[in-house]
């Protein structure tokens, strides 16, 4: 963890966000970590948190616009393929049942949970979900989890 602080130091919430953005697209990054991290240098002034906050905040939109135009454009291959980079037997069964039981909200509660969160944007966009309407419950779901991790310290 002492790496990681010196690197945040020195990369500051640029770096953070980038983290983020690496993990929200599907490759093995310590985004949440790094929040925390940054959270708590945030917390000593080491850091802006609210630079923080809006970085991150855009850049896991920017990764899960990306799965959402790719579900929109690839469909079933694109939920394949997130399901896969989300290591998670059975992931894909899962959120489609979740998302009868919670529609778009299902953007928001799988922030929380990785394997969920990697799936339900690209079968967001395989189903057709209206553009404005992803934009608002990703935006809520990732302003609640950078906030949350942002304030764990």
């Amino acid at each position: 963890m002492d790496s990681l602080t010196g690197l945040l130091v020195s990369g500051g919430a640029p770096l953070a966000a980038a983290l983020v953005f690496l993990e929200q697209f599907g490759l093995p990054a310590p985004g949440m970590p790094a929040l925390i991290v940054a959270g708590a240098l945030a917390r000593e002034g080491r850091l802006s948190a609210g630079e923080l906050l809006v970085a991150s905040v855009g850049l896991s939109v920017l990764a899960d616009g990306f799965w959402y135009g790719f579900g929109m454009r690839f469909g079933d291959r694109a939920i394949r393929l997130a399901a896969t980079l989300s290591a998670s037997p059975g992931i894909v069964a899962r959120t489609e049942s979740l998302t009868r039981r919670y529609g778009a909200m299902l953007l928001v509660i799988g922030r929380f949970v990785p394997p969920l969160s990697m799936v339900s944007v690209p079968l967001a966009g395989a189903a057709g979900l209206p553009l404005r309407t992803f934009l608002l419950f990703d935006v809520a779901g990732a302003v609640a989890l950078t906030a949350g991790q942002v304030a764990l310290v």
